[in-house]
């Protein structure tokens, strides 16, 4: 028996099966599921690798495996790692795997690549079996509220979309009793634009938002770049609290409700501000539109002439968006605040959970 806290190399407990072209075994209605290092790539009539194997990929996505629990065939991107299982558990070698950083054997500058020399280098914590299946109890059971954490948010986004067809129906076949008014009859928008750093640094530091700093409804405020300038030769690109920022490209329409997270913060290119005429339309019902929008492809031209998707100022500017009454949407936006503040909870569950994990992974797996 090992010492609880012994150390082995992957290569004396692991049989690295390297993966290999589908071509000859590949069938729409086969029995296998083909894996590449990031999922599914098919179906095939055979198989390399067993059931309860870890994957990890060999070029591309290195730090991502996959604990798959059915035969599979990998194509040559990915590595199935077999265990010994009367000394390493797979779901423990899972749990190692999710918490080890491979990008410390990427072998190229271009794309990430591992090597099975290397792999099988790679030590590993190895308690008793026994022990092993305490930990992956505990690490599952965590997984597994992470799980439902994260289908909670994902229902609750639900919650809101089938709200909104409810009260206002299909944006794309919304009754035509309710108004419709292009954004520049209910809103000012501004493109924003490049707001480069200024070689010396001086004494107007300010912080700006650019596309990645946007998701839906929330704002990424973890990196936020700094510019130098008179701010009174900026001011239309000042954020004030109410202001909606809505990705120009990438994934067009992607928005969120500018609260005033920031003293004094401004927006860079790529991004539309929009500014609500309160008297018309609320920012917390807009929004929403846009999303419905977004995902019924309504935001962006199909045609052959366009290349990357954008939405630029003037096709925003003419878009048409239904208006209910402010009473309506006053009514769909306490909705969505009720929801959020779930989700709220929902979301301080979850970190503290993806913490818990971390930590427990750290104690674990640390040599």
């Amino acid at each position: 028996m090992m010492e609880e806290r012994s150390t082995v190399r992957l290569g004396e407990v692991i049989t690295v099966v390297n993966g290999k072209n589908q071509k000859a075994v590949e069938n729409p209605n086969g029995r296998y599921p083909i894996y590449g290092s990031g999922g599914i790539m098919g179906r095939a009539d055979d198989y390399l690798c067993g059931p309860d194997t870890v994957i990890i990929g060999r070029k591309g996505n290195i730090n991502t495996p996959i604990y798959v629990t059915e035969p599979f065939w990998n194509v040559d991107t990915a590595f199935g790692l077999v265990c010994d299982q009367s000394q390493l558990l797979p779901r423990y070698l899972y749990h190692f795997c999710r918490f080890f950083d491979f990008e410390c054997l990427n072998s190229t500058v271009t794309i990430p690549s591992l090597t099975k020399k290397n792999l099988e280098k790679v030590e590993i914590p190895l308690p008793h079996v026994n022990e092993q299946n305490n930990i992956v109890r505990l690490l599952d059971g965590i997984q597994a509220q992470i799980a439902i954490s994260k289908q909670m948010l994902a229902k609750a986004d639900e919650l809101i979309q089938s709200r909104f067809v409810e009260m206002f129906g299909d944006v794309r076949d919304i009754d035509k009793t309710v108004p419709w008014h292009r954004i520049d009859e209910i809103a000012s928008t501004r493109l924003g634009k490049m707001l480069d750093r200024k070689k010396q640094t001086g004494n107007w530091n300010r912080k700006y938002l650019g596309n990645h700093n946007v998701q839906w409804f929330k704002f990424d405020l973890s990196s936020l770049a700094e510019m130098d300038f008179a701010p009174e030769d900026q001011r239309e690109f000042e954020l004030r609290a109410g202001d909606i920022l809505m990705c120009e490209g990438g994934e067009v329409g992607r928005c969120a409700i500018w609260r005033g997270q920031v003293a004094e913060c401004y927006f860079q290119k790529a991004l539309h501000r929009i500014r609500c005429d309160s008297q018309i339309v609320i920012p917390d019902y807009l929004v929403w539109v846009f999303k419905m929008m977004a995902d019924a492809g309504l935001l962006v031209e199909h045609t052959h002439a366009v290349t990357i998707a954008h939405l630029p100022g003037v096709r925003l500017k003419a878009l048409k968006v239904p208006v209910p009454s402010l009473t309506l949407q006053n009514e769909f936006a306490e909705f969505v605040t009720s929801v959020e503040s779930l989700k709220s909870t929902t979301q301080q569950q979850l970190d503290r959970l993806n913490t818990l994990y971390a930590s427990l992974t750290q104690r674990y797996f640390v040599l």
